[in-house]
Parts: C-alpha cells; structure tokens; sequence
C-alpha cells in the first residue's frame, strides 16, 4: 500500500516538474537530428560535389594555340586538340559513376552513425529517468524513516547505533538520487543539442514492449550484413579501386595512340 501510495505522489510530483517540459519520442528525435547534423549536410554536399564531376569525366582539355614559320617568311597560327582514346573516356567516367556511389554510402554511414547515437542516447535518458524516479520514491521513504529514528532516539526509544544506521542509509540513497538526477539533466543536455531543439525536453516513459528483440539470429542475418553502411561503403571501396586500376591499364596501353587534330588558319 505504501509503495502504491509512493509512486502516486511521484508521478504528481514529477509531472508538474516537467510541465514545461517537451516529451519527445524516440522517433521524432532521430528526424530531428538527421535534419540538423552538420555531418550529414557535408556529406550531402560531398554528393553534389562527386555528381557535378560527372560532366568533366569526359571533357576534352583545352586546345592549344601555336605560331609556326615553316618557310621563315611568316608565321602561321594553329590549333592543337588533343584527344584521348575513347576507352580512356569511358572508364574515367565509370570510375567517376563508382566515386558518386561512394559518397553516397559515405552519407549513409553518417546517417546511420547519427541514428544510432541519438538511439542510444536516448536509451539511456529514459533508463536513467526511470531510475530516477526509483531512488525518489527510496530517498522519500528514507528520509521519513531517518527523521523517525531521530524523533525515536531523542525520545529514548532506539540506542544511537539504530539512529546512525538510519541516517547512513538515508544519506547513501541521497547520494545515489543526486547523482542521477545530475545524469539525467545531462543527458537531456546533449539530446537537446544533438536535436537542435531549443526548449527543454524529455524522452517517453520508457517500456519494455518498445524494445522486445526479434530473436538472437537477427543479428547474424546476411541480408542485414548486406544492409550494413560500413559493409556496402567497404565494398564500393573495392569497386572504385577496380574501376581506377582499369583507368590505368587503359591509359597505358593507349598512350601515344591519341588523336591529336591540327587546324591552320593562314593569313
């Protein structure tokens, strides 16, 4: 009956201490985090960049002008292109196609970085509220219990080993309850940042049907390794370094066999 009574008066009493306070869900938090990671906007940048470099995989380089005498009486101006062996073409620009898909699974590893540090962080805010809503209602009963003893020793009830003993327990669930508390607002701190809400927040009562875990081999299934951002962006690594050994081996084999055009203008 005490305990019931307890934990009544501590959901009054804490739900007028974060009335101001917003309640916000695991959900929305991980949006709200992704929106505002500066990480991922220069990983989204980082994209545009490599996409942008797509136009230049195939552009010519610039002619070259030239004044020759050939006969020594006047000179003649000329125009020199150089030009690549079309094969040389083709593979800058697979290899520029494998450098855009890098950047982008680049983007998706932060994402998934940010999602599971806002994950966490909130795991732990609503762990450490809901123990600390344990320790109030201990330090409340503690507290009653000691100034009791008090109350009894001075009335000659109880020798001062019992009185002491009393206050020792108090005071270590004092203890415990502001440290978490310190935790806590710590922990609201940084997913206020992470967040980039301005007004002070909470996370949801925490409940176990939330994270009930979808069996052990789940974690060992080869579609979710598949999945997995540091796995899909290691092998695109293994892709564009295949695609610039290929690049090289065409440039070799093709160096000296460009086509260079000449264009003279008399005057």
């Amino acid at each position: 009956m005490f305990k019931q009574s307890a934990f009544a008066i501590i959901s009054v009493l804490i739900a007028s201490a974060t009335y101001s306070q917003k309640i916000i869900s695991e959900a929305d938090a991980v949006s709200l985090a992704i929106k505002n990671s500066k990480n991922i906007s220069a990983a989204s940048l980082s994209v545009k960049q490599q996409q942008q470099l797509l136009r230049s995989a195939i552009n010519l380089p610039n002619p070259e002008l030239f004044l020759e005498a050939p006969t020594g009486n006047f000179y003649t101006p000329s125009i020199t292109q150089s030009i690549e062996f079309p094969t040389v073409y083709s593979k800058q620009y697979q290899l520029q196609k494998q450098q855009i898909g890098f950047a982008e699974k680049e983007k998706n590893l932060t994402e998934a970085e940010v999602k599971y540090q806002v994950k966490q962080l909130y795991l732990l805010l609503q762990y450490a509220d809901t123990l600390l809503r344990q320790l109030y209602v201990q330090d409340t009963a503690y507290e009653s219990i000691s100034k009791s003893a008090g109350r009894q020793f001075d009335a000659g009830r109880i020798d001062y080993l019992q009185k002491t003993f009393a206050e020792t327990q108090f005071g270590e669930i004092y203890n415990q309850y502001i440290q978490v508390q310190q935790n806590v607002n710590a922990l609201k701190a940084q997913l206020q940042f992470i967040t980039g809400l301005q007004e002070p927040l909470n996370a949801a009562q925490f409940t176990m049907a939330a994270y009930q875990i979808n069996g052990f081999e789940a974690n060992y299934d080869s579609a979710a390794l598949l999945a997995n951002p540091s796995f899909q962006l290691s092998k695109q690594a293994e892709a564009i370094n295949e695609k610039n050994i290929h690049l090289q081996k065409s440039e070799r084999r093709h160096v000296g066999k460009g086509v260079r055009s000449r264009v003279y203008t008399y005057p």
